[in-house]
């Protein structure tokens, strides 16, 4: 007994108005059925335009199909007509699929086509998925550089020290060499004029960026470096017992590994320095509209004191001549 065909899905076609000038007229309309060698020919115009799927919008791509198969029909089709036939030839494909594991007879050209169109459509779901999954590992990459930024620089508002800690549970080289430059950099002292505090308050986000770009590029360097200690450590000890095919294929996985997270803390790095050269740039706005703001002032103080000066002198010179005339 052969194997059951695909059911034939409903057929998409285009209205045709009828002749004739009364109300009821205006809405009748008659429908085409749509054969299976131009269904087979919708689906070879989709495969061979398959590399404009995913590079242009979906509308595009669907506009340029529809033109071509409205082409090869004979008669105008829309782009949602055209494209909500594929997908329910897709729909049905994907059903017979789950019922067999393959499927035999049927129409040859017609399944080899629409198996290559599902599997153009597959890869392109398949990139932008594995697209958002990085796009959300730097986020998350991002948020975590942010977070250890502010809890660094909260640590130096209030006078203490930042600590890390090492893949060992102490202390590395880098982590004490950094604790020494932070604890002897001095804490930020009360300013006494106005001026003094606006250009402290102007001027510290600097110093605390540069301090947390030394501090998170060192932390990065530590945690790699760390990472390395102990792949080369459980390398030692587990290399007098492995053959020496297993000792190469540890040591290339190895290093691998490493490539992978130096190369995510790079990108850590280098998304966290244009976060700050961002904050730089605020901060150089901001200050230049204070200093507007301040000359304005300014000229707006000096020329109500002159005119008011001006203004007394007229004054006491008229109180002066009357005082002659008297």
């Amino acid at each position: 007994m052969a194997p059951a065909a695909l059911p034939t899905p409903p057929p998409v076609t285009q209205p045709v108005r009828a002749n004739g000038s009364s109300r009821s007229s205006r809405r009748r309309t008659t429908w085409v059925r749509m054969t299976r060698d131009e269904e087979t020919a919708l689906l070879n115009i989709c495969v061979n335009k398959g590399g404009l799927y995913g590079t242009i919008g979906i509308t595009q791509f669907w506009d340029e199909v529809t033109k071509a198969f409205s082409e090869y029909a004979g008669r105008p089709y829309s782009h949602t007509s055209a494209r909500r036939r594929v997908e329910a030839f897709v729909k049905a494909r994907r059903d017979k699929l789950k019922e067999e594991c393959k499927e035999e007879g049927g129409d040859e050209e017609y399944t080899r086509l629409l198996d290559a169109w599902i599997k153009i459509v597959d890869t392109e779901d398949e990139k932008k998925s594995a697209a958002m999954l990085e796009k959300r590992k730097r986020e998350n990459g991002i948020r975590e550089a942010m977070l250890e930024r502010e809890r660094i620089k909260n640590m130096i508002a209030n006078g203490e020290t930042p600590q890390y800690t090492s893949t060992e549970g102490e202390d590395s080289d880098s982590d004490r060499s950094l604790h020494e430059g932070l604890s002897a950099s001095p804490p930020p002292t009360a300013s006494v004029s106005r001026t003094s505090t606006k250009r402290r308050r102007v001027d510290r986000p600097s110093d605390e960026r540069n301090m947390v770009s030394a501090a998170i590029a060192q932390l990065s360097d530590a945690v790699v470096m760390g990472m390395s200690q102990d792949s080369d450590k459980s390398r030692l000890e587990g290399q007098e017992k492995l053959a020496p095919q297993a000792v190469h294929d540890e040591q290339a996985q190895r290093e691998a590994t490493l490539a992978v997270a130096r190369a995510e803390w790079e990108e850590i790095k280098k998304m966290v320095a244009q976060e700050l050269e961002r904050t730089r740039q605020e901060i150089t706005q901001q200050c230049e509209r204070i200093r507007n703001d301040v000359q304005q002032e300014f000229e707006l103080a000096r020329n109500t004191i002159y005119r008011e000066l001006q203004a007394h002198f007229e004054q006491a010179r008229k109180d002066l001549r009357g005082m002659q005339g008297g």
